[in-house]
């Protein structure tokens, strides 16, 4: 992988050639100063063994796709000088494709937040006598495209352009969206999300959940405009580590203001429990009774999940009139970074 015709050690040897010497078993250039630039790579997890003694003060990752989270942030372990003088730093490149896409999508918040800006992270760190500190370092993203490369040639641009589709978009426009193999494979950002604004009183509303404890509970609020048959996902709850009692709450008070129509429940909340004899949607019920005495229309929602994908898609395919089906507030984040990713 290191050798590879045009890749890192091809393109050193026209920068720095005469500059220092480069010894071709360890991939290292040695400069005069004494400086070392060393080459290597980590195709496994155990590849991360090679470098536990380690140290660096300057990290570069090309394709950093090709990793996992683990290895990557392993290697953040690595980048250290006992030198405070030296400022150490970690730089990749990465493309929105491959095993990595996702976590490097979520760790530059690379659809949440602007690009060409750095962003704090604040770690708590506590030591043995329990002392604490907050230390701070920072996360960039600066995008490039293809076509911001002078040295691109057209033959390369029409090379990309025979590829699939999604993988088309993520290679020549960057598209973090794109993902090859999705099932919902007309899902596109620009035309799918919208900006936040005020639903109209008499739109017909109504709920739809995925209950989980440890796995993540998902609350949606969907708001229908008859005139268009436009429908907007207008809010969304993500929890999890929470009764459905609590849960039920939540929704309530988040509703509260609201006339829903409808609340769309995961079929296995009509379990009855063996031991209190009663089901979570029974007790979610009760618990909205005893708020207020009230109850919302609860509808079991399509057990078979390729039925309920399939009326996903419907929603996300184009009106007659290329309009969209469906549009989600930009607000909605979950939402938005889970539908390319099914």
């Amino acid at each position: 992988y290191l050798k590879k015709s045009g890749a890192l050690i091809d393109m050193s040897q026209e920068l720095w050639r005469g500059r220092g010497k480069y010894n071709a078993q360890d991939h290292v250039w040695i400069f005069p100063n004494n400086c070392k630039i060393e080459f290597g790579h980590c195709q496994t997890i155990k590849d991360l063994d090679n470098y536990y003694s380690a140290e660096y003060h300057y990290i570069g990752i090309d394709q950093a796709e090709q990793f996992t989270e683990e290895m990557y942030t392993f290697l953040f372990s690595r980048c250290r000088s006992s030198n405070p003088e030296i400022s150490c730093h970690i730089v990749s490149s990465f493309n929105p494709v491959g095993i990595g896409r996702n976590w490097i999508k979520n760790r530059f918040f690379i659809t949440t937040k602007n690009p060409d800006t750095k962003y704090p992270i604040s770690e708590e760190i506590v030591y043995p006598n329990g002392e604490k500190k907050l230390m701070t370092y920072y996360r960039a993203y600066f995008p490039a495209l293809v076509f911001d490369n002078p040295y691109v040639s057209d033959q390369y641009l029409l090379n990309l352009q025979q590829l699939p589709e999604a993988k088309r978009k993520a290679l020549m426009n960057g598209d973090w969206n794109a993902f090859e193999g999705s099932f919902f494979d007309t899902w596109d950002y620009k035309f799918h999300v919208c900006k936040p604004f005020k639903i109209p009183e008499h739109w017909r509303k109504t709920i739809s959940f995925d209950w989980g404890f440890n796995d993540p509970t998902c609350v949606l609020w969907f708001a229908e405009d008859k005139s268009t048959d436009t429908v907007y996902c207008y809010r969304e709850l993500k929890i999890n580590k929470t009764l459905d009692v609590e849960l039920a709450r939540m929704i309530f008070e988040i509703s509260q203001n609201e006339t829903i129509d409808c609340i769309y429940y995961p079929w296995d909340l009509d379990f009855v429990n063996g031991q209190t004899g009663v089901s979570m949607r029974y007790r979610m019920m009760n618990t909205w009774r005893d708020i207020r005495g009230m109850s919302y229309s609860m509808r079991v929602a399509a057990k078979e999940r390729i039925k309920g994908w399939n009326a996903v898609r419907f929603l996300l395919s184009k009106k007659e009139n290329g309009s969209p089906r469906l549009q989600i507030f930009d607000n909605c984040k979950y939402l938005i970074d889970t539908i390319p990713e099914q």
